[in-house]
C-alpha cells in the first residue's frame, strides 16, 4: 500500500505525551513515528469496539438513518454518548409515538445499551452509521458487515415492555427515517 506523508502541527503538550508514550513502549520511536503508532492504535480500538457492538437489523437501520447524515464530532462526549443522545431525542420526546413502523424494537432496551457505550464504542458506532449511510443505506446484514458492524435478527432483550412501533406521520420531525 502506498504511503502518504502528513504533516500536522501539535502542541508542546501533545509532543511531550507522544515522547513519553514512545519512551514507555518497546518501539522507542521519534514523536512523528509514535504519532503514526497512536493513530493505528486508535483505529484498532475503534474496530475492536465496533466488533463488540451487537444490534438487531431494525435497531441498526434506525441508528444508521438517524446518525448517518450527522457529521462526526472529534470530541469525546462529556455527559452521554452522542448516539444515545440523538436516539433518546427521537425515542423519548412526544413525537416518538409517530416513528416509522419498520423500526419495531424495545426502545428502552436499545437506549440502555447505547447509554452504556464508552466513548470509543460511541465514536465507532457513529462512524459505522455514517459509512453505511454514505454507501447507500442498504439494510442487509452484509452491508452492515462491510462497515464493520455485526447485525442479527431479533432484538436486544430488556426488562421493559415498551416497544417502539407505530406508523409514520408527515408532521414527524424525523419522518425521513422511513
Amino acid at each position: 500500500m502506498a504511503e502518504t506523508r502528513l504533516q500536522v502541527p501539535v502542541s508542546e503538550d501533545l509532543e511531550h505525551w507522544l515522547a513519553e508514550r514512545s519512551r514507555r513502549t518497546s518501539a522507542a520511536a521519534p514523536a512523528v513515528r509514535q504519532a503514526r503508532i497512536e493513530l493505528d492504535l486508535w483505529r484498532s480500538v475503534l474496530a475492536a469496539e465496533l466488533r463488540r457492538i451487537r444490534l438487531s437489523a431494525a435497531q441498526a437501520v434506525f441508528l444508521g438513518r438517524l446518525m448517518g447524515p450527522v457529521p462526526l464530532d472529534g470530541a469525546v462526549a462529556a455527559a452521554a454518548p452522542v448516539v444515545y443522545t440523538r436516539a433518546a431525542d427521537v425515542l423519548l420526546l412526544p413525537w416518538a409515538d409517530a416513528a416509522p413502523s419498520e423500526h419495531a424494537f424495545d426502545a428502552e432496551a436499545l437506549l440502555g445499551y447505547l447509554h452504556r457505550l464508552g466513548p470509543a464504542a460511541d465514536h465507532a458506532l457513529h462512524q459505522a452509521c455514517a459509512d453505511w449511510y454514505a454507501a447507500g443505506a442498504d439494510p442487509s446484514p452484509a452491508a452492515w458487515a462491510r462497515v464493520g458492524l455485526t447485525v442479527r435478527e431479533g432484538a436486544l432483550t430488556g426488562t421493559s415492555s415498551t416497544t417502539h412501533e407505530s406508523n409514520a406521520s408527515a408532521e414527524h420531525p424525523c419522518s425521513d427515517l422511513a
